[in-house]
């Protein structure tokens, strides 16, 4: 069931993702930070960056992969480092010890992208 929310937490989560961190929507601070796994560090500057921008440009939203339309998951593939993983995930501060659900609130939580390669997850 998609929540009558989730066109303006998809928005928020298409900001946060495509400026890759913080940015602001409609004047509220959408607030988070990006994290990349070893595989991702690991692989040359060349191909972080064309992963990078695969994920900020990312706009295949299907229902297999975004049930709830919240924009908060994709999968690319890189020609050399395979199949990628990105996804979003919500938190009540900026510790991150707290994962929450997102509700009407959306700019008020802390978001966390984090990009990974299909073998670490």
């Amino acid at each position: 069931m998609v929540l009558k929310t989730a066109p303006m937490i998809g928005r928020h989560n298409d900001a946060f993702r495509s400026n890759f961190g913080a940015c602001h929507v409609d004047g509220d601070l959408i607030d988070g930070k990006v994290r990349m796994t070893q595989g991702i560090v690991q692989v040359s500057d060349l191909e972080r960056t064309q992963i990078i921008q695969s994920v900020v440009t990312f706009s295949e939203f299907r229902d297999e992969i975004d049930p709830l339309a919240e924009h908060c998951f994709g999968t690319c593939v890189h020609p050399t480092a395979g199949k990628i993983i990105w996804s979003i995930q919500y938190f009540a501060d900026e510790k991150c010890e707290h994962q929450i659900e997102v509700d009407e609130n959306s700019s008020k939580i802390y978001r966390v992208l984090t990009i990974m390669r299909a073998d670490e997850y």
